[in-house]
């Protein structure tokens, strides 16, 4: 644990070092499922292109984003569809040109999708509980150093709060928008570690707030409907703890770039490859060896070298 959090006077700047290792949730989430979906992020194989429903996750958020920001809201779905190509272009991690990816046609399609879904957000979330929350951060990206490695380095955490409101004087909740074919279970809002590192990384900016709440406010594309009331978590310094000693222990891994493959689900309970552990949802699969540790149908398949998008 030598440099974890120990921050106080240790000559950390006010920004990352140029060597410096910057972390975050949706890469712990990564590891969690399999250490080399980030180990091998740096090889020329590493496909990071988007599915239709991640980038329809991105466009959604996209609509959110212009509306809490601007108030501006989209009129019809071919100015959906511009806003959704132009959040894809210019993504933070991966930008990309999906117009590449599926004809006109399909992308309009969807976009009227997004356009039914942001409406709906508007007025079942938005009106009923969205409106009446004071605002303390909204689509802030922010870094706070973690700690310092034994070789020197610098371990930096980096994330983009969607939303934190406050719930007091003191208290806050943070607040993310999600999607899903399916919806979420509040397992899965409980499994994410987004809301416990998020909590930390916020806490310099909202101060005399914290946050004590986090909410996943989730579109369920199957039922057309947005959920959030259960899935609300409570945090506690034990999860807060928990959550920044897993990213370290990922960043020491990284640094080092030693992991553990994870081809089957996680416990391992006889559910064989996981769903993270086939071609269309894994990034690393092309160059993977550890992909043959299951010799089964899957191991032998190959994501395509050009994503193609289909309704």
């Amino acid at each position: 644990m030598s440099g974890f959090l120990n921050i106080a006077g240790n000559g950390f700047g006010s920004e990352p070092a140029e060597d410096a290792l910057i972390v975050g949730p949706s890469q712990l989430n990564n590891w969690w499922l399999c250490n080399y979906r980030e180990l091998y992020r740096n090889e020329p194989w590493y496909d990071n292109s988007s599915s239709l429903q991640a980038a329809f996750g991105t466009g959604e958020h996209a609509l959110i984003e212009r509306f809490l920001t601007t108030g501006d809201r989209p009129a019809f779905s071919g100015e959906a569809m511009e806003i959704w190509i132009q959040a894809m272009l210019h993504h933070p991690k991966h930008p990309e040109d999906i117009t590449k990816y599926a004809d006109n046609v399909t992308l309009l399609t969807v976009a009227a999708e997004m356009l039914g879904a942001f409406e709906l957000w508007l007025t079942s979330y938005w009106q009923e509980e969205g409106q009446h929350q004071p605002p303390l951060l909204t689509e802030t990206t922010l870094r706070r150093p973690l700690g310092r490695l034994p070789n020197g380095r610098e371990v930096w955490v980096e994330g983009t709060a969607d939303r934190v409101t406050a719930l007091g004087e003191t208290a806050a909740m943070g607040i993310d928008w999600k999607t899903g074919g399916k919806g979420w279970k509040r397992g899965k809002a409980e499994s994410n570690v987004q809301h416990t590192v998020y909590g930390w990384l916020v806490e310099p900016m909202i101060q005399p707030h914290r946050v004590v709440q986090a909410t996943y406010v989730v579109y369920d594309r199957q039922h057309q409907v947005w959920t959030w009331n259960d899935k609300r978590i409570m945090l506690t310094k034990d999860m807060t703890y928990a959550a920044l000693r897993s990213m370290w222990d990922m960043a020491r891994g990284l640094d080092a770039e030693i992991g553990t493959a994870s081809p089957t689900t996680r416990g391992g309970f006889g559910d064989g490859r996981g769903w993270h552990c086939k071609a269309p949802w894994c990034p690393a699969w092309n160059g993977c060896p550890f992909k043959f540790v299951i010799q089964d149908k899957y191991s032998e398949e190959e994501r395509p070298t050009q994503m193609r998008w289909s309704l």
